[in-house]
Order: C-alpha cells, then sequence, then structure tokens
C-alpha cells in the first residue's frame, strides 16, 4: 500500500489536516446541541442557560408572519427558565416531558475562528397530562467562543406550523 493512497487519496497533508479540523469542528458543535437537548429533555433548566452567550437573541417563527415569539437577552431567557421551574414546583398536574431531535447539523459560516453560524433540523415533542405537541422546524445557530467554550449568542427557529396553537411553545428553544 502506498503511503499516498493511506493519506487519503493523494491529497496534501495540510488538505487533510483543515479536513481533520473540520470533521473535529462539525463534532464539537453536534456535541454542544446533543448537550444541549439533553439538559432540556432532563428539567437541567439552569445548567441549560451556560449553553447561551450574555448578549443572546432567540425568536421562533411559525410560518405564519404575524405571531413571532422573541426573547431579546439573556435576563428574558432567565425569566422562561424561572417560569418553568416555578410551573414544575407548583404540583400542578404532571410534570411536562419533552424529548429533542436535532439533526443535519452544518456549519453554514466561519465569521471567524470564534464564530460560525450553523443550521440544523429539529423535532421537539411535549406532553403534559393528556395534551401533546409536536413541533418541526428549521433552526439556524450562531455560536461564539467564550473562554474555550461554544455559546449559542442567537438562534432564530423556523417552524414548519403555520400557526402556534400551544401556550408551551418556549420548551422549543
Amino acid at each position: 500500500m502506498s503511503t499516498k493512497a493511506f493519506r487519503g487519496s493523494g491529497q496534501p497533508s495540510g488538505a487533510l489536516s483543515s479536513s481533520i479540523d473540520e470533521l473535529i469542528l462539525q463534532n464539537e458543535i453536534e456535541q454542544v446541541f446533543y448537550h444541549e437537548a439533553a439538559l432540556l429533555d432532563g428539567r437541567q433548566y439552569i445548567a441549560w442557560l451556560d449553553a447561551f452567550a450574555e448578549e443572546v437573541t432567540c425568536s421562533i417563527e411559525p410560518k405564519a408572519v404575524d405571531s413571532t415569539f422573541t426573547i431579546e437577552n439573556r435576563d428574558a431567557l432567565r425569566l422562561e427558565v424561572e417560569k418553568r421551574m416555578k410551573s414544575a414546583a407548583s404540583g400542578e398536574g404532571p410534570l411536562p416531558r419533552t424529548r429533542h431531535w436535532v439533526t443535519n447539523v452544518r456549519i453554514t459560516e466561519r465569521h471567524t475562528p470564534e464564530m460560525i453560524t450553523t443550521s440544523c433540523n429539529l423535532m421537539v415533542y411535549h406532553n403534559r397530562g393528556m395534551d401533546e405537541d409536536w413541533w418541526t422546524g428549521r433552526r439556524v445557530d450562531q455560536l461564539q467562543k467564550v473562554a474555550g467554550e461554544w455559546r449559542i449568542s442567537r438562534r432564530e427557529i423556523f417552524l414548519d406550523h403555520e400557526v402556534l396553537w400551544s401556550e408551551s411553545i418556549s420548551c422549543v428553544l
């Protein structure tokens, strides 16, 4: 076997190194999103907040233009978390269950080595008592590296649904 074939079809070692770096980055970003989904599904909302940068904007947009749900900063996101935790502690009915699926994660733009934009598909199941909701859509995230860790600085969710009927839409985040 020649060394050339072993190195990846004759690519110069610099190109191979670059490809490996891209695969490592892709895996890092996927692991950030999978960890975030596990935190949400496990109701570890305080730990979930750490996935976000201090300056963050989140929005959820169904296909209907007039019903966008927006969170303008981390303090507003923290209020959503406190609302969820208070609801869970109130003992009113069964605790909600969620399951988040994140698929087709793609790095769509590298602004700098410390800032990237990604796109992925998502599906969220939410159940509380007899009420069930499913949401599907596409998510665009901007991530920045803060103290060596990737943090979400902007999140846009584009739902496949025309209208948002559920009051639990924030669990999609």
